[in-house]
């Protein structure tokens, strides 16, 4: 198997795994939350779901170095959402 296919694979399994968290957030919006907040919750889901799309976009172009930027950039995103669930 060779390199790029490992990438491609390893990029599908981190873009599903990233896909959960804003449609999952989209799913269970709290519709009692304060105006300000509902807001701003949903800009950041659309900003979520842009860049998955910029990631799916990324990942099925031909070429090599579109899917190890969108590797490098998919390993970003989740570990900036790791930090920010922990903190």
């Amino acid at each position: 198997m060779s390199a790029m296919k490992i990438i491609t694979i390893v990029n599908w399994v981190l873009m599903s795994i990233y896909g959960a968290f804003p449609i999952y957030a989209i799913i269970n919006a709290n519709p009692y939350n304060d105006a300000g907040g509902k807001e701003q919750a949903l800009a950041i889901n659309i900003v979520g779901l842009f860049l998955l799309l910029i990631l799916i976009v990324l990942n099925t172009l031909s070429y090599d170095w579109t899917k190890i930027v969108a590797l490098v950039l998919e390993i970003l995103l989740l570990l900036l959402m790791r930090y920010i669930i922990t903190h």
